[in-house]
């Protein structure tokens, strides 16, 4: 797993994106990923055990699934449901995993899943000994299918996206100077909703350019798994 607060010896950013699919405000993130030629890392939710439920069933959330992957970037699961992972029961846990797979698959094709990340990183916090059964068994559990991907900076974007007044200005202040002053290196969580960086593109275009000019590099989140572990997620 890539720990929290994991800081890569390199220059380099990981831009990740949770909660899709939500294709207006992923196609907004996938515009200005494009503009600035960056390859990011997405985690989605499904929601069903069949397939998507709710807003989900839509043609456009779909497709923009599959446009992330020929562009280029990388598609984690963010379990089927974005749920508190360690409040379900052992067969629960197994179902969310396997259902948020085998969903993805249905959509894009896509067989192979190997990065994970626990909706709220319910379970990850501690990587020591598990506190108790049911953090052991989701550990067992997505080891089996996946490697987990914490974060090494959030600026909680989904307090501030939904307000378009302010948004740009603040989600800025939220993500670039932090960043840059606190040489932060590694995984950077952010949302693809509306209600978050989805919603704000331009602030996700201007905190791009800052960190560039700032001299960061930008990497999929698979080579920061090889840069820990010597080796690419399988």
């Amino acid at each position: 797993m890539i720990p929290f607060d994991w800081q890569s010896r390199n220059k380099v950013l990981g831009l990740t994106f949770d909660d899709g699919p939500e294709a207006k405000g992923m196609s907004a993130v996938l515009d200005v990923l494009k503009q600035h030629n960056i390859k990011a890392t997405f985690f989605v939710n499904t929601y069903s055990k069949s397939d998507w439920l709710g807003p989900f069933t839509s043609a456009d959330n779909k497709a923009v699934l599959r446009r992330l992957l020929s562009e280029g970037h990388e598609l984690g699961s963010h379990a089927a449901e974005h749920a508190h992972l360690t409040n379900l029961t052992a067969p629960e846990i197994d179902d969310q995993i396997n259902w948020a797979v085998g969903n993805i698959t249905l959509v894009t094709g896509v067989k192979a899943v190997p990065l994970f990340r626990a909706p709220y990183g319910d379970g990850f916090y501690s990587t020591g000994r598990a506190p108790n059964p049911i953090t052991q068994h989701l550990w067992n559990t997505v080891k089996k299918h996946h490697v987990h991907i914490a974060w090494s900076f959030s600026g909680d974007d989904y307090k501030y996206g939904s307000d378009k007044a302010t948004c740009q200005q603040v989600l800025f202040e939220a993500y670039g100077p932090p960043v840059v002053k606190q040489g932060i290196t590694g995984v950077v969580l952010m949302h693809s909703t509306p209600i978050a960086m989805g919603g704000c593109p331009h602030a996700l275009d201007r905190v791009i350019q800052y960190w560039r000019d700032a001299g960061y590099t930008f990497v999929r989140v698979s080579s920061l798994v090889r840069e820990l572990y010597g080796m690419a997620p399988e």
